[in-house]
């Protein structure tokens, strides 16, 4: 080291040893330090390494080449300033470069000031303690594990809005535990089946009430609508004045509905008696409402595709499954009815007699719409 300087010493009584010490202030760096006694000269004087380090996250430079530890409620990622910074919102500054973020915030990682508030707070509820340990951990604190222990059980990922294994997502930011596949499975397709019945009742009582909304007929028997006033209101027979029909109050009932799933969306606290009557209606729009039964618990997440893609290409195609579904239903129904309405048509009515002895007692059936008579044996009481 450049220059001399004279060491402190502190003798013991006991056993007269002394202990020396030196205090250096020089920029950082590698110096040899050489420690000699000028006034015995036989004792050759003895070298040593010495290294000054720069400062380090935590420490701030208000002098030059001094280094000063933050205190608690002050922080500092960067060594080269002059002044700690004050504990950012969301945060616990417990001195040094500990940052730490309160239960309801999210850091991406220690080496981060930015606090991020989560969309739901009881999620960001992770280990505190753990937390800690791991930002003091030059390993662990760029680790993914650092943003994991930020998350309570179930939760992971980015402000803890992505459910771990084992849990699903009903509503947005909440996992729930998986059902059963089974459970879910079945749960889906009575959903379908209930979903699939009332989009078919609801057609076949809007097309009734089309088919019966005509006012007259033309000589050729052909119908004429119901005409629209000069105020462009529907002119209703003087039968259905006052009536309600069905289909309209079919649609009152689903519009009303998909109103509440939207209310029950909202991160409220329910009462119970309005919470379960929610999930029932939830239950009963399962295929197309993904706020009531996890389907992430029967998707793959590791399959090349993202959960989060598959589950919306899974609601997306919902409808269209439907529709395809409710038009085969229809066309069956209108092949079964056009084949039932032929035979009808064939057969119109017969007429039965018994002969007499002579003819073998034969009965004979007359087709009133063939040429052709046919006959069965009948043994007589």
């Amino acid at each position: 080291m450049d220059g001399s300087q004279s060491l402190g010493s502190n003798t013991s009584d006991a056993t007269g040893v002394a202990l020396l010490f030196l205090r250096v202030r020089k920029p950082p760096g590698h110096y040899v330090v050489s420690v000699a006694l000028p006034e015995h000269v036989i004792v050759k004087p003895v070298n040593f390494s010495l290294l000054v380090r720069g400062c380090v996250p935590g420490e701030v430079s208000p002098i030059p080449d001094t280094c000063e530890e933050c205190i608690p409620g002050f922080y500092s990622l960067d060594p080269t300033q002059l002044l700690c910074s004050p504990c950012p919102t969301g945060a616990k500054c417990s001195g040094g470069s500990a940052l730490n973020p309160l239960p309801g915030w999210w850091q991406s990682s220690a080496t981060s000031a930015q606090m991020h508030r989560c969309p739901n707070a009881a999620a960001c509820q992770g280990d505190s303690d753990a937390l800690r340990a791991c930002s003091e951990d030059a390993a662990c604190r760029l680790s993914p594990s650092y943003t994991s222990l930020q998350c309570s059980p179930a939760y992971g990922g980015h402000v803890c809005g992505a459910c771990v294994d084992g849990f699903g997502a009903t509503k947005p930011f909440h996992c729930r535990p998986c059902l059963r596949p089974a459970v879910i499975i079945g749960l889906y397709v009575a959903g379908f089946l209930l979903l699939l019945a009332s989009i078919k009742l609801l057609c076949h009582c809007t097309l009734a009430e089309n088919a019966s909304s005509c006012t007259t007929h033309s000589t050729q028997g052909e119908c004429i609508p119901m005409q629209d006033d000069a105020g462009g209101r529907t002119v209703q027979p003087k039968g259905d004045a006052g009536k309600q029909h069905v289909s309209v109050l079919l649609k009152c009932l689903v519009l009303y509905s998909q109103w509440m799933l939207l209310v029950a969306s909202m991160n409220i606290d329910w009462p119970s008696s309005i919470l379960y009557p929610l999930q029932v209606l939830g239950w009963f729009w399962a295929p197309a409402n993904p706020e009531t039964i996890a389907i992430d618990c029967l998707l793959s997440s590791s399959a090349v595709v993202p959960v989060a893609v598959q589950r919306v290409v899974f609601y997306i195609s919902m409808p269209v499954v439907m529709l395809a579904v409710l038009l085969l239903l229809e066309a069956t129904a209108t092949a079964c009815k056009a084949v039932y309405e032929t035979s009808k048509a064939n057969v119109t009515a017969c007429t039965f007699h018994r002969n007499s002895a002579a003819d073998g007692g034969a009965l004979y059936v007359y087709d009133r719409g063939h040429a052709d008579v046919s006959s069965c044996s009948f043994t007589a009481n």
